[in-house]
């Protein structure tokens, strides 16, 4: 069986990171950082990563910060960015190439299938998701 593509999960909510693990562990090696300094870190201390999925309001380095900087090593990096506003989408969206964006709340379906095309099969995806909702095991919702 072939290695499954590794993707770095930032988020500084330790729940959002487990959840993400949990969806993605089937089909994805998954590597989680607190913050965009200790993603910067690890990436660097990794052969391979194949993309990235983060959030954009973190303490100590924003993800866009953060996104800037792994660019400077990886100038095409697939990312996924995990927004709880609409207000960053274009922005975001004008700034990188081979970047999707996710507005909060999100379906994990979606959120699986984007992470697929971006990570697995190499596209290029120029659509904002609109947004979802997904349930956490005791039903409370995460926006």
């Amino acid at each position: 069986m072939a290695n499954k593509p590794v993707v770095l999960l930032v988020d500084d909510k330790t729940l959002v990171l487990e959840l993400l693990v949990d969806v993605l562990q089937d089909h994805f090696d998954t590597v989680t950082a607190s913050n965009g300094l200790i993603a910067l870190k690890k990436f660097r201390a990794l052969q391979t990563v194949n993309g990235v999925i983060t959030d954009l309001q973190m303490p100590f380095m924003d993800g866009l910060e953060m996104v800037r900087h792994l660019r400077s090593l990886n100038p095409m990096l697939p990312v996924l960015i995990l927004s709880g506003t609409t207000d960053y989408h274009k922005e975001v969206k004008g700034l990188f190439e081979n970047v999707e964006v996710i507005a909060k709340p999100f379906e994990v379906a979606n959120l699986l299938d984007i992470a697929t095309q971006l990570f697995v099969k190499k596209q290029t995806p120029d659509r904002v998701v609109a947004s979802g909702c997904f349930h956490l095991a005791h039903g409370t919702s995460y926006s």
